[in-house]
């Protein structure tokens, strides 16, 4: 055989053969709105946003038949499948509280690279990754003299980054088919965000989801969103960042790939413990975490105090009157409420072991109501012991003057950190920063899969010397016991 019928052969082989009729109206009509676009001419400024990627159609014309709907969705926005890649927000902050899941998020993550420019504040939105429980978003915000008007928030010492940057309008969050996601999560534990030079931050947000998004979607990324008074008794959405009302939307559709069948999601179930029920609505695992979302038929009555487990309403119960167990033996933390809407509740969990096939669900009753004081030595190792059964362990701690980073490991049932108070005292037992013209700043962060806790004390106006520091007065728990008789253990698939 010659050259030319290698040639021959070779483009027999590749042809897939006649498109079909329907392929070919769908992708006229996609290349028509295409072509309907504006146009940069030669002497036009760059558009802020950058180009959307062009997609090659497939060769076999069964690949185009599937390929059609992420084509849909990249006519609008960003086009962004979730893959292995990297995310340069770990670059630059070690210490995030996502820092241990990044192997996860980069096997599930794409490169979004969008930018817009409203009221000299720019707002980039680099990657995003997600899965069906969790979208996870990386970016930088950039304003001449940022640094400048960070410290003009009135905090005269340190304080988290995160905090004040938020106080100033940077609390990212997704629109999804009119719907807001990211409204409620608790700010220490879902947003960081650190200095990459005096003009530009980069901020990471994790976004909790109830388990109801497709795996293909939509999304606009807003840097904040509240909702003012329209001047004709309504509403309108506002974004502000800042200190400055624009519009800086970033448009990101979003196709999971491979991550819409990795999450491991338990039947929804009632759970029956006697007289007592916990309407299960999903339990989920997946490799960016875990999430429980929980009906208590209260109708939207509030969160109860995560510490103490509260009595039934109409025999249905919240999460926090049980403590949760894998099958291997690990222990599961409820690090915050996330969100709650008409009597449902969406909290992160952390990770149970990668061998569990099953949680566990032990109803909680409490020995006591009255809790007292306890106190622990300032040492690596040391443990404070915030009722028989549960508490931390210090696992490191620094002491400067103004400023003291502890880190904690919990351990046993139950250790709610929303609940976790914590006071320094020298060597004699006396409260450090406890003075009359003192303001102590508290802020508690947790890892996402193991649920150890960094807790950030400052003294944000007043005189301290935290460098004394030689113990921790905390308040302990009331003493509870575990029904393990009445556990109840839910299967994962």
């Amino acid at each position: 055989m010659n050259r030319q019928e290698d040639r021959d052969e070779m483009r027999r082989m590749l042809d897939p053969g006649p498109v079909p009729a329907c392929v070919d109206e769908r992708l006229a009509a996609a290349y028509a709105q295409l072509r309907s676009l504006p146009q940069a001419s030669e002497n036009s400024a760059p558009p802020v946003r950058r180009a959307h990627r062009l997609l090659r159609t497939a060769a076999v014309a069964a690949a185009l038949c599937a390929a059609l709907s992420v084509t849909a969705l990249a006519a609008s926005g960003q086009l962004a499948v979730m893959a292995q890649g990297v995310i340069e927000f770990f670059a630059g902050d070690e210490d995030s509280s996502l820092a241990s899941m990044q192997p996860a998020l980069e096997a599930y993550t794409a490169e979004v690279g969008v930018s817009v420019t409203d009221e000299g504040v720019t707002f980039t939105v680099d990657s995003v990754s997600a899965d069906e429980n969790f979208i996870n978003l990386f970016g930088t915000v950039h304003m001449d003299g940022l640094a400048d008007a960070l410290r003009e928030t009135g905090d005269s010492r340190r304080q988290s980054d995160a905090w004040a940057l938020t106080r100033m309008g940077l609390y990212p969050m997704a629109q999804i088919d009119g719907a807001l996601y990211g409204t409620q999560n608790t700010l220490s534990d879902t947003l960081n965000a650190y200095f990459i030079d005096e003009d530009t931050v980069g901020w990471a947000r994790r976004i909790v989801l109830d388990g109801t998004l497709p795996a293909q979607y939509a999304m606009q990324v807003l840097p904040s969103c509240a909702s003012q008074p329209d001047g004709s008794g309504g509403a309108r959405l506002v974004q502000k960042l800042m200190g400055r009302e624009g519009d800086w939307t970033v448009e990101v559709d979003v196709d999971l790939g491979a991550a819409a069948s990795a999450a491991r999601t338990a039947a929804e179930q009632t759970l029956e413990f006697g007289g007592k029920k916990l309407d299960l609505v999903r339990l989920s695992v997946s490799p960016l975490g875990a999430v429980a979302v929980v009906d208590d038929h209260d109708g939207g009555g509030g969160i109860q105090s995560p510490q103490l487990p509260v009595g039934p309403q109409d025999g249905y119960t919240q999460l926090q009157n049980y403590a949760l167990r894998d099958s291997t033996g690990r222990w599961l933390y409820v690090l915050h409420p996330a969100a709650y809407s008409g009597g449902r509740q969406t909290y992160e969990l952390t990770s149970p072991d990668a061998q569990a096939d099953g949680v566990t669900f032990i109803p909680l009753t409490l020995e006591e109501a009255q809790s007292g004081e306890g106190t622990a030595a300032l040492r690596e190792g040391e443990r404070l012991e915030m009722n028989a059964q549960s508490g931390y362990t210090v696992v490191s701690y620094t002491a400067e003057e103004t400023h003291v980073s502890l880190t904690l490991m919990p351990y046993g049932p139950g250790c709610p950190s929303l609940a976790l108070d914590l006071q320094l005292c020298d060597a004699s037992g006396a409260a450090l920063g406890d003075g009359a013209h003192a303001s102590i700043v508290t802020t508690r962060t947790s890892d996402h899969y193991t649920g150890e806790i960094t807790v950030e004390i400052d003294c944000a106006a007043g005189e301290a010397d935290f460098t004394q520091a030689a113990g921790l007065r905390f308040v302990r728990w009331p003493e509870t016991t575990l029904d393990e008789a009445a556990a109840v253990t839910v299967a994962l698939p």
